[in-house]
């Protein structure tokens, strides 16, 4: 079965027939999981579709802590530890997204050592993501970090142009939509970018990656060895940033 999700095709090549892979379509902004819910289902993107993991303070503001595209899975938190991951999991981009049981996938990992691996090359690379983008959100400008959002996304999906609104793009960056608004009016200024009310379209690539910070370049680099372990395992299309 092609899913277009190269970590868990890569998986299903370890033991094949072994997974009893769904495939639905989820739209933008659905939730799949729950922040304070147990995980029972793992979501695996295809190539164009994104899954936001998103934490929120008592306040209600939330903010974005990593972004799973089709090189991984919602969540890998969920395969290390038994109890809720307390981040919510939204689509940030639709496609035929497909799930697994959480059981399913813990007893592949038990039992062959190429997807225990496999996992474990993911959970790395991951956490090299999510503890950058720490970093960056606390050191980096508004503009810095929403250049490395974009660049990131842009690496996932097989298009310049990537469908979202100002308000959600403030959730996702933890910060106020007014924020969001005047970095992106610089960066299409500048000739970088194109915006409408919904989408955001990449003019310039790599005038944009001069204008992110190096948490981009670090992020990359730390999920390379992944890429390039997937591109090994599997015959799904694996692209890695240009």
């Amino acid at each position: 079965m092609t899913t277009g999700n190269a970590f868990l095709e890569a998986l299903s090549a370890s033991i094949p027939g072994r997974l009893a892979i769904v495939e639905e379509h989820r739209e933008s902004h659905d939730v799949l999981i729950e922040a304070d819910e147990p995980t029972e289902w793992l979501y695996f993107p295809p190539r164009g579709a994104m899954i936001s993991l998103t934490r929120s303070a008592d306040s209600g503001a939330t903010v974005e802590v990593g972004i799973v595209g089709y090189e991984g899975l919602a969540t890998m938190h969920a395969l290390l530890a038994p109890n809720s991951i307390g981040a919510e999991g939204i689509v940030q981009l639709g496609g035929a997204f497909s799930r697994v049981s959480l059981s399913e996938i813990r007893d592949l990992m038990n039992d062959n050592e190429n997807a225990r691996e496999l996992s474990f090359a993911y959970a790395g690379a991951f956490l090299s993501q999510v503890s950058q983008h720490a970093l960056c959100n606390r050191l980096h400008t508004i503009e810095q970090r929403l250049a490395k959002w974009l660049l990131g996304v842009r690496d996932r999906i097989d298009t310049d142009e990537i469908g979202l609104t100002h308000d959600f793009l403030s959730h996702m960056l933890g910060i106020r939509r007014s924020g969001v608004t005047v970095a992106i009016g610089a960066l299409a200024l500048d000739g970088l970018i194109r915006h409408s009310r919904n989408s955001i379209t990449i003019r310039d690539r790599e005038g944009l990656e001069g204008r992110s910070c190096e948490c981009y370049e670090v992020i990359v680099e730390a999920t390379r060895p992944l890429l390039e372990r997937l591109q090994r395992t599997t015959s799904a299309p694996v692209r890695q940033a240009q």
